[in-house]
Parts: structure tokens; sequence; C-alpha cells
């Protein structure tokens, strides 16, 4: 039998992990497993770190909300998507790339 490998959890792999734990004994994955106090609660009690925590709407809404916070930072998108994913708005393996594509897109709807 060979060993297995220890790797150190990070967001994604925890939430990875408790998904497969969920499906496994609920047979699907419970989208409403928290309550909207129960969200608001873990967010608190995690100082908020990190987007695990929330609803994908919930972090659509955070990440406009930045965005709509730092005009400053609206002329150079990378930079932006830099402060998002230092802000802890998307997971840590989220690529800068990536995100500072969906920028002019949150650019606009800030200001809407």
């Amino acid at each position: 039998m060979e060993k297995g490998k220890f790797i150190a959890p990070t967001n994604s792999t925890m939430a990875f992990h408790l998904n497969r734990q969920l499906k496994s004994c609920c047979g699907s994955i419970p989208v409403d497993l928290l309550s909207e106090e129960g969200i608001k609660a873990t967010w608190r009690d995690s100082n908020g770190q990190g987007c695990s925590t929330l609803t994908p709407t919930q972090a659509k809404k955070a990440r406009i909300q930045f965005v709509r916070e730092h005009p400053e930072l609206h002329e150079d998108p990378k930079a932006l998507a830099k402060a998002l994913i230092a802000a802890e708005l998307y997971s840590d393996t989220t690529e800068v790339y990536v995100v500072a594509k969906q920028v002019p897109r949150m650019i606009r709807e800030a200001k809407q």
C-alpha cells in the first residue's frame, strides 16, 4: 500500500472536500445549507477572510462594491484584479489574468 502525500489545505481544497462530503451523505449539495444569518455569522467569525463563505450572488455584489470603492484603479485592470485577489474576493488559486478579463464588466456595473 502506498502512503499518501499530505497537502496543506487551502480555501479551494477545503471547499472541494466539504462539497464531496455533503454529496456523499446528502446525495447532492444543499444550496441553502446556511441561512442568511448563518452566512453572515460565518463571515464575521472568519474575520471576512475569503470568498468561500459567500454565495455566488453575494461574492459578485462584494466584488462590484469593491470596484465602486476603488475608482483610482479603474484605469489599470491588472492592478484592480490584483487588489480584488488581495482582498480575498476570489479564490487564492485564481489567476490575475482571469480576473482582469472580468474587470471592464465590473467597472460598468459599478458605475450603474
